[in-house]
């Protein structure tokens, strides 16, 4: 499932309507379930369809690689897991690091320019910011 987008409940009359990341009960994302499955697995490929951009800073750690697709099908992400294909998109726009990243945006500015630490990093130093991608050497 994807994370869905809300209108933010707390918009004034003056202002108007903003959108809000949600996830779990909103959802219906199981982190827990996704992180117990993670772990009875020996390599994770986290494919991720981020027509929305994730809060994955729970779920990415127990994943060995991360797949993000646009709609893509099952059998074009298989390809690109198996090798067949080399994966060669860039994010069109950042992964927020957390919630709290999500709550201080500005959201008529673009992640790549907000004045903060935005974007998602992962162990390996890789931030998920506006034209992140990596492929195949």
């Amino acid at each position: 499932m994807a994370p869905s987008l809300a209108w933010s409940e707390d918009d004034t009359e003056d202002d108007g309507p903003s959108v809000e990341l949600r996830k779990d009960s909103d959802t219906g994302i199981d982190s827990e379930r996704i992180l117990a499955l993670q772990e009875q697995i020996d390599t994770v490929v986290l494919n991720v369809d981020m027509v929305n951009p994730w809060l994955i800073h729970e779920i990415e750690p127990g994943a060995d690689a991360v797949l993000a697709t646009f709609h893509t099908t099952h059998e074009a992400a298989l390809d690109v897991i198996r090798g067949r294909f080399a994966p060669s998109g860039k994010l069109p726009f950042g992964i927020p690091a957390d919630l709290a990243a999500v709550e201080r945006n500005a959201s008529d500015v673009p992640s790549y320019d907000e004045g903060y630490d935005y974007a998602y990093e992962n162990a390996a130093g890789d931030t998920y910011a506006y034209g992140f991608g990596l492929s195949y050497e």
